[in-house]
């Protein structure tokens, strides 16, 4: 089977999450309202010889499978609903955005290891060497990124901005990692623009990471 990146466009509603029970915030306190745990599975990571190439030399086989997912530790606290809906969508709207964090470093990984099919390694820890240094680059820094979202965005919500500045910086980097093309040119088979990396999308915005 070829490779496959599934579950990247997935849109959160709020019955993907489990209900907690809890006391709401008393008048001018905050709480958490929500978790999102996204998470990604990899599969099928394997190199092989080629006999078109130089003997013992190995590439990428065309079977990497990447699933990303809402885990089950995921929740609402049941005094959510009692909330106007304007604060349901945008605190959704940012749960949403944790979600697009880890989906968008798993496609990254994806479309970063789909371009070296093309390459050859001496052997199986070389070509693994390569996929750690691409990994290193995108899957390896969701938890420092959603670190970041968090930091900079619940100030403001502790503020009463449910979809303050801040939030709205953060819905235009995902916008561009969903949208803008990578400055490299590279395309899918079929000729779509392959999209900015989600960290240069960060970068872009003035953040380090």
């Amino acid at each position: 089977m070829a490779s496959s990146l599934t579950g990247l466009m997935r849109q959160l509603t709020w019955a993907d999450f489990a209900t907690r029970r809890g006391p709401a915030p008393s008048p001018g306190s905050s709480a958490t309202a929500a978790f999102t745990d996204a998470r990604f599975r990899l599969s099928g990571l394997a190199f092989r010889h080629d006999p078109a190439q130089a003997h013992g030399t190995v590439s990428l086989v065309d079977s990497l499978h990447i699933a990303i997912s809402l885990h089950a530790t995921s929740f609402k606290m049941n005094w959510l609903a009692s909330q106007p809906a304007g604060f349901q969508a945008d605190l959704l709207n940012h749960e949403q955005g944790h979600y697009w964090v880890t989906a968008l470093l798993a496609r990254d990984l994806f479309v970063d290891m789909m371009l070296q099919k093309s390459e050859v390694y001496a052997d199986n820890a070389a070509g693994t060497a390569a996929f750690n240094a691409i990994k290193a680059g995108s899957v390896d820094k969701i938890q420092a990124i959603q670190d970041m979202y968090d930091r900079e965005v619940h100030p403001e919500q502790a503020q009463g901005l449910s979809r303050g500045p801040i939030q709205q910086q953060w819905d235009a980097i995902f916008r561009a990692a969903f949208t803008n093309p990578r400055a490299s040119g590279t395309t899918t088979p079929d000729g779509t623009p392959h999209k900015a990396r989600l960290v240069v999308a960060i970068r872009a915005s003035g953040r380090s990471i």
